[in-house]
């Protein structure tokens, strides 16, 4: 399906979740966004590969791109915040400091907003921060959907702690 989507000019971002060991024979070449998080990051360098065994993220992040160098690589790191790479450019980004009571739709909000705010033309770095405070906010809620918030919460939490 990759394949076939990316020789018909489709922009594809691919989140790999849950990893099930068929991601192995992913042909990834017409990824242009790839969104991991820390288990599902290392499922995806060969078990030969010098950092699949990595203990520090950006240097997984980093042999990720280095595989996939046409790709964006954004690897979640729940309260440790995510790293987003580029070619040789990494950008470090924080999570939001929140007191978690559900993380059910964290990732489901994170790249919601993510990919919403991409789309409405947005630099990956305000991209990445809509996804994180939706994601955070997601976190301080019961339930999947219902936590989920809308557009003008999460502008309003960015604002907020810009301020």
């Amino acid at each position: 399906m990759l394949e076939r989507a990316a020789t018909q000019g489709a922009r594809i971002a691919f989140n790999v979740a849950p990893v099930d060991g068929r991601e192995s024979g992913y042909d990834f070449s017409g990824v242009d966004l790839l969104i991991v998080n820390e288990v599902e990051s290392r499922a995806l360098l060969s078990p030969t590969a010098p950092a699949a065994h990595e203990t520090d993220d950006e240097t997984v992040a980093r042999a990720l791109a280095a595989r996939l160098p046409q790709t964006d690589v954004v690897l979640t790191r729940g309260a440790n915040g995510l790293i987003h790479v580029n070619g040789d450019r990494v950008m470090k980004m924080g999570a939001f400091s929140v007191t978690a009571i559900d993380e059910t739709a964290a990732g489901d909000a994170f790249i919601g907003y993510l990919m919403a705010a991409l789309l409405d033309g947005e630099p990956y770095e305000r991209a990445l921060a809509m996804g994180s405070a939706a994601g955070a906010l997601a976190v301080t809620r019961e339930g999947a959907a219902s936590s989920i918030p809308d557009r003008a919460e999460v502008t309003a939490y960015l604002d907020a702690i810009a301020s």
